[in-house]
C-alpha cells in the first residue's frame, strides 16, 4: 500500500463567523440563568400571595371571633 500525502476531497476550511461562535458558546447558559430567575421570581411572587392571602382570612377569622 502505498501513503498518501493528499486527499481526493480536499474542501477549503469554512470561515468561521466570531458572532457564531459567540452566541453558540454563552447562548445555553444565558437562557439558563434568565430560566431560574423567572422560575425564582415567580415561585417568590405566588409563595408572597398565598402567604398573603393566608394572612388576610387569619386577620378576618380573628376579627370574627
Amino acid at each position: 500500500m502505498h501513503q498518501r500525502f493528499y486527499t481526493t476531497n480536499s474542501k477549503p476550511e469554512p470561515r468561521i463567523n466570531p458572532h457564531t461562535v459567540f452566541y453558540r458558546q454563552f447562548s445555553k447558559p444565558f437562557l439558563k440563568i434568565c430560566a431560574l430567575s423567572l422560575g425564582t421570581y415567580y415561585g417568590l411572587i405566588y409563595t408572597w400571595e398565598y402567604l398573603e392571602k393566608k394572612d388576610i382570612e387569619r386577620d378576618q377569622k380573628r376579627r370574627a371571633s
